[in-house]
């Protein structure tokens, strides 16, 4: 359980990034894994506008697989719960959706970088987004090298 708060924290760190072009062009990046009796589906979608990150949207869907971990689920989703309660800011929508029937858990971040201030977006590891200088094909391969699969629009 605790693994998957740090799990969100490195994956929102790893999207330090900020693009090129002159035209708006969107990251999608994906990635499909299990670990620990979880299934998890990871999306990352980063809005570039010319050479600056506009907007975030990360999201990961779980799903309990284990039955340890359905025995324990609202102990498991209240956990959760409480990892990402109060992180909305300026700029920042952090939004939690459980299924207990179908054992679910969906975390969702959706960011305004042009809104957000930069202490906010240290609690996702984000703190810099603006100056970064990564283009967007050098953000894409990083995610590819931790075998997302990633295509721009």
């Amino acid at each position: 359980m605790k693994k998957l708060g740090m799990f969100l924290v490195g994956l929102f760190a790893v999207t330090l990034v900020t693009g090129c072009g002159s035209a708006e062009k969107t990251l999608v990046c994906s990635m499909k894994q299990n670990e620990s009796g979880l299934a998890m589906e990871q999306k990352i979608e980063a809005v570039f506008n010319g050479k600056k990150v506009t907007s975030l949207k990360m999201s990961v869907d779980s799903k309990a697989e284990d039955e340890a971990i359905k025995e324990n689920w609202s102990t498991f989703s209240s956990i959760l719960k409480q990892q990402f309660e109060g992180l909305d800011a300026d700029g920042i929508v952090v939004s939690t959706k459980e299924d207990a029937k179908k054992y679910t858990y969906t975390v969702s971040v959706d960011v305004d970088v042009t809104k957000a201030k930069d202490e906010d977006l240290k609690n996702f590891s984000l703190d810099g987004i603006s100056a970064s200088k990564d283009s967007i094909e050098d953000v894409k391969k990083t995610f590819e090298d931790q075998k997302y699969t990633c295509e721009i629009k």
